[in-house]
């Protein structure tokens, strides 16, 4: 069985306290780049950004015409992961699948930081570091909600032919995998339900897990 997993807000909850660290980082990098406003204001460009785009850097790139991929990874080297925290049970979940299913991940974060959080969250056991996958591995950093072309790239890079499952915490990056043939899985989906694209709905990543471990 091939599970593809996103990242955050799918393998860990990503609390206020971390949306915070999200946007204070973008505050830092702004700063990096010579961008002479205060934090307060800086921050609320980047509270706006994330409104606007779900990316709180996009002002960088609208504003101040600062390419998205060339900040990529230094964002995420600056972000403060003390408020990740691990769900209690998800290692004894993904123990329970040993020798069933095959892991891999896809996320919009950089290959950094797919590395650096998988550590802190003690996941990597998991995970070979072939199937530990991000946008930046790919040429013009495709995002998921663009269409199929970097699950494509994904599922050639991982030597898949396709993938049964795909696990997210956004709804628009599962219509792509559903039109590809894959079961699609929403993980805190705030009480979003009954969307066509959508197979199953779960709060949680151990329960994600749970279910997977009676297929």
């Amino acid at each position: 069985m091939n599970v593809l997993w996103d990242l955050d807000h799918t393998l860990y909850h990503t609390n206020e306290k971390m949306f915070d660290a999200f946007k204070w980082a973008t505050v830092s990098l702004a700063k990096e780049y010579g961008i002479k406003l205060s934090d307060d204001v800086l921050y609320q460009k980047a509270l706006n950004s994330w409104n606007e785009h779900a990316c709180s850097r996009q002002f960088l790139v609208l504003e101040h015409g600062i390419k998205f991929e060339e900040t990529h990874e230094r964002y995420h080297q600056l972000i403060d992961t003390a408020e990740i925290s691990i769900y209690k049970g998800l290692h004894d979940a993904f123990d329970a699948l040993e020798g069933k299913v095959e892991h891999a991940l896809l996320t919009h974060g950089s290959h950094y930081w797919a590395h650096r959080v998988l550590d802190h969250l003690d996941l990597k056991p998991y995970f070979k570091s072939s199937h530990i996958l991000s946008i930046d591995c790919f040429d013009g950093h495709p995002r998921k909600d663009a269409g199929t072309k970097v699950y494509e790239e994904a599922l050639a890079h991982l030597g898949w032919s396709s993938f049964d499952y795909m696990i997210e915490d956004s709804a628009d990056n599962l219509i792509a995998p559903k039109k590809m043939g894959a079961t699609t899985i929403l993980v805190n989906h705030n009480g979003e339900q009954n969307l066509e694209h959508i197979d199953y709905y779960f709060d949680t990543a151990i329960e994600v897990l749970n279910f997977l471990s009676n297929k």
